[in-house]
C-alpha cells in the first residue's frame, strides 16, 4: 500500500501543530493552551472557554480576557454577544449537566441544552464546544476546517478539494446533528476514536486551512 493521506498528516503534524500556535501574534496560544487543558479536564465552562473558542479573546501579561465591549462579546464574525445572557445561560448548561453527563446520544444532549434559549450570535458550534467542556472531552470540539481536514484524509484528497458547508443553525437540530455526526464519523474512521486528543485538533485545524497553491481556471 502507498503513502496515504494519513501517513501525510501524521508525518506533519508537529509542523501543523506550529502553524497552529503561529496563527497569531497577539496572544501567547501555548500558553493560553494550557490554561484551555485545566478547563478541558475540569469541565469548567465560562466566558474565557467561550472567548477562546470564538476567537475574540486578548491578553493581558499572563491573563486572558474576553473582549468585551458596551457589555457585549463577540462570535467569530464580530457580531454582538450580549455578555448577561451568555452567563445566564452558561449557568443554565452547568445545572442540566449532571443529567446528561453520562448520556450516550449527542441529540439528547444538544436538545436538553436548549439551544433556543441560548444568546443571539451563538450559534451550534459553540453549543457543541460547552459540550466538549463539559463532557471533558468525551464529545469532540467542532470545527469546519477540521471537518474538512478529515474529511479530506478519508477520501485521499487535499483539504480544499473537498466540501464543508457553514454550520447550519442553532435551531435546526436534524441538521445539527448530521453535520457533527458526520464528522464523528470520520474521526472513528480515520483514528479509531472520536474522544481525539488537542493535539489532533490543532493539527486538524491547521491541515483544514490548507489551500491550494494553483487557483481552479
Amino acid at each position: 500500500m502507498g503513502y496515504s493521506k494519513k501517513d501525510k498528516f501524521l508525518s506533519m503534524k508537529n509542523e501543523l501543530e506550529k502553524e497552529y500556535y503561529e496563527s497569531r501574534n497577539d496572544v501567547n496560544l501555548r500558553n493560553l493552551e494550557k490554561e484551555i487543558e485545566v478547563y478541558l479536564k475540569t469541565g469548567m465552562i465560562n466566558e474565557i472557554v467561550v472567548a477562546w473558542k470564538t476567537g475574540k479573546i486578548k491578553q493581558d501579561g499572563n491573563v486572558y480576557l474576553p473582549i468585551e465591549k458596551e457589555g457585549c462579546y463577540y462570535n467569530g464574525y464580530g457580531k454582538k454577544i450580549d455578555k448577561t445572557e451568555l452567563i445566564k445561560y452558561l449557568n443554565s448548561v452547568n445545572t442540566k449537566w449532571e443529567t446528561l453527563k453520562d448520556e450516550s446520544d449527542f441529540k439528547t444532549i444538544y436538545q436538553a441544552l436548549n439551544p433556543e434559549n441560548a444568546p443571539d450570535n451563538f450559534g451550534a458550534v459553540y453549543i457543541i464546544n460547552l459540550i466538549y467542556f463539559k463532557s471533558k472531552m468525551k464529545w469532540p470540539i467542532y470545527d469546519k476546517f477540521a471537518h474538512m481536514a478529515i474529511k479530506s484524509i478519508y477520501m485521499e484528497k487535499e483539504p480544499w478539494e473537498v466540501y464543508v458547508g457553514d454550520a447550519p443553525g442553532k435551531k435546526e437540530i436534524n441538521k445539527v446533528v448530521n453535520m457533527y455526526s458526520e464528522y464523528i464519523w470520520l474521526l472513528e474512521k480515520v483514528f479509531d476514536k472520536k474522544d481525539i486528543s488537542r493535539d489532533f485538533d490543532r493539527a486538524l485545524w491547521a491541515y483544514g486551512h490548507h489551500k491550494c497553491e494553483v487557483k481552479d481556471e
